[in-house]
Order: C-alpha cells, then structure tokens, then sequence
C-alpha cells in the first residue's frame, strides 16, 4: 500500500488544514478593514486587500474535503456512510450556538434592536440571503455561513447519489463520484453565467446561494475522494510529489491570486463585474484554494517548509479560534470606528487593524473555550 502522506494522524485529522483556516480568516478581515478604511481603493495593495474574499473559498473547499471525506472513504470500503441523525446534530452545535450568540449581542445594539420577529427569524434560521436586504449590518460575513448550512443539509442526498451500487468495483465508484463532483461543477458554472446574463433572477442574491458555489466544495470532496483512494493503495505518487513541492504549490496559488487583482477579475468595489469577469474571479479563486490544500493533505515530507508553517502551534491555534474570528470580526470594527469616531473611507487602516485584530482574536478565544467547545464536548457525548 502506498505511504499514507505525513499530515495524517492517528485521530484521521490533517493537522496542516487547520494553518489554512488561519490564513482563510485573515484575508476575510483583511478584505473587510481595507473595504471600510477605504484602502482597497488605494493602489496595488489596494487590490490585494479587495480580493481577500478568496478565504471564503478556502473555507468552502475545507469543508467539502473535511465533510466528504468520510462518505468517500466509505464508498470505496462499500461501507454505510455517517450516520445522518449523528452528523446534523455534530454541524448544529458546532456552526448555531457561536453565532446565535453573535447574533444576540448584534441585535442588542441600539441599530438593530428594533428588528421585527420575522427578520429576527431569517437571521436566526440563516435564512437572511435568499431576499434582499437581510444582511443586517456587523453581520453581512454571515451570507457565507448561510451558505454552508446549505451544503451541510445538501451533503446527504449528493453522498447517496454517488453511493456504490456494486460494492466490489472500485473502478466504477470512482467513475459514479467523478460524475456526480463534474455535475456539481459545471452546474454552479452555468449558475454563474445564468444568473448575471438572463435577468431571471435578482443576481445581488442569487449570486449568494448555494448553487453558485457548488464548484467550491466539489473541489474539496474530489480531493477527499482522491485522498480516500490514495489511503487504499491508489499509487498517486504525483500528488505526494505535488505536496512535497508545496511551494511550488503555493506560487501557483499565488499567481492566481495576483490574476483576480487584475481589471480581468471585475472592479474592486460593490460595482456590477461583467458575467465573464464574475467567472473568472470565481474559477480563480477555487483553483487557487486548490493549490493551497493540496500541500496539506498530500505528501510525505514531514519537513517540506509550508507545512511546517501551517502545522505550527500559533497557525493551528489561530485555526481553531478562526470561526470565531469570523464571526465577530465585523462587530469588533463596528465598534471600534464608533469609539474612534471615524467615517467609513477615510483611512487609518493600520490604526484600526491594529486594534480590530487583537480584539477579535480576544473575543474569538473566549467565544472557543465558553460556547464552541462546551458545545462540540456536548456533541461528542
């Protein structure tokens, strides 16, 4: 059997992945403090702060590699899937008592304590990006946490439609999920081009929805997939060879990144892109989160430099405060432009980074250890 790659351990985790969150959740704020500064209008690092909303496709690939990986695993063992009753209830009580939370804090403020029951009930159910205007503010990050309840309740029914149908022929279930990650592909492309071109439906929401990012966590469940075969002996030698080149890895990623900052990838601003410039940046932004995954789930170089990093102490524990992070980012800059009395656009980024960052990685560290992990405690119970 192959040489299962060096960032497995014994509890089947990928240590690596949790580095990646890390660096997911700081292009997220860092794209929203250069949005509310006004410094991503502001020349070449302008553009790089404008496109840090490629974290969000970290994240998705995340978890269509993290959530998949056991199906997959299963299908080419021809063994039951998860349990379902058991997954839902672990995804509730990991994502709903953080945010609700949030959201209790977000909706005591004066600015939204008027809120009526109805909206109050999108936003507690995530229902808040399937009509417009239900993005409170502080809380506008959360379209993307919508979006993953979506695909936590889509994965079910897109494992059982790649479930083996004859248990003794590897070759043929890998065939079924090549099928079923290439559907899921070129739908949430044709959603995109469908969406911005046709009018039909209002793009401003739409363009939020679960469809449209389908390909992002397909991405992720085909390197689940392929990691699954590799772990039965499936000789795929070049993507150790690619996670042990993880710069290389990381340079190509890098490259894509830089193209999406280029006029071909859409304004920086909340301007319209053109349907083409919208796809392009999106099919960048998967590519390049899969460049930057591919080093942490593959290879067998325990010393290759970039995993090193990711797998270091301060990388891993920023990872598992990230959600929090994410979750409270926006309050915490909302809050601190009021205590500074600062309008929206008009500089003091490094000002303000450096008082959002170390205040969000301190609201972020008790939101871990008072509401996330009692509640992942109750979940393993």
């Amino acid at each position: 059997m192959t040489q299962l790659a060096a960032p497995v351990v014994r509890a089947g985790r990928f240590p690596a992945l949790d580095g990646l969150r890390a660096l997911a959740v700081l292009l997220v704020v860092a794209t929203h403090i250069g949005f509310q500064t006004g410094a991503t209008f502001d020349g070449p690092l302008g553009a790089l702060l404008a496109r840090g909303d490629a974290g969000v496709a970290v994240f998705f690939l995340l978890s269509g590699f993290l959530l998949y990986g056991p199906h997959a695993r299963a299908h080419l063992a021809g063994a039951p899937g998860p349990a379902l009753g058991r997954y839902l209830q672990h995804r509730a009580l990991r994502v709903l008592p953080a945010y609700w939370l949030l959201l209790l804090v977000a909706l005591s403020t004066a600015a939204r304590a008027d809120a009526h029951p109805g909206e109050v009930a999108l936003q507690v159910l995530l229902l808040n990006i399937y009509a417009l205007g239900h993005l409170l503010p502080a809380l506008s990050q959360t379209w993307s946490l919508a979006v993953e309840a979506s695909f936590y309740l889509a994965l079910p029914l897109l494992a059982h439609l790649a479930a083996p149908r004859d248990r003794r022929d590897e070759a043929a279930q890998l065939r079924a999920e090549a099928r079923l990650l290439g559907a899921l592909v070129a739908g949430a492309l044709a959603w995109t081009l469908v969406v911005r071109t046709t009018g039909l439906l209002d793009e401003r929401v739409a363009a939020l929805w679960l469809p449209q990012h389908l390909d992002w966590f397909a991405l992720g469940m085909g390197l689940a997939v392929l990691r699954a075969w590799h772990e039965r002996g499936g000789r795929l030698r070049v993507l150790d060879q690619l996670g042990d080149a993880a710069g290389t890895c990381w340079a190509v990623a890098g490259l894509l990144f830089w193209l999406t900052t280029t006029p071909l990838a859409g304004p920086r601003g909340l301007e319209p892109p053109t349907a083409w410039a919208a796809l392009l940046k999106h099919v960048l932004y998967g590519l390049a989160a899969t460049a930057l995954l591919l080093p942490a789930v593959f290879g067998v170089d325990p010393a290759a430099p970039v995993r090193r990093v990711l797998e270091s102490r301060p990388a891993r524990h920023l990872g598992r405060i990230s959600y929090g992070v994410f979750l409270w980012h926006l309050l915490v800059l909302e809050a601190v432009y009021r205590l500074l009395d600062l309008e929206l656009f008009t500089g003091h980024a490094l000002l303000v980074t450096a008082l959002v960052v170390p205040l969000s990685l301190l609201v972020a560290e008790l939101s871990l250890r008072l509401v996330e992990q009692p509640a992942l405690r109750r979940a393993r119970r």
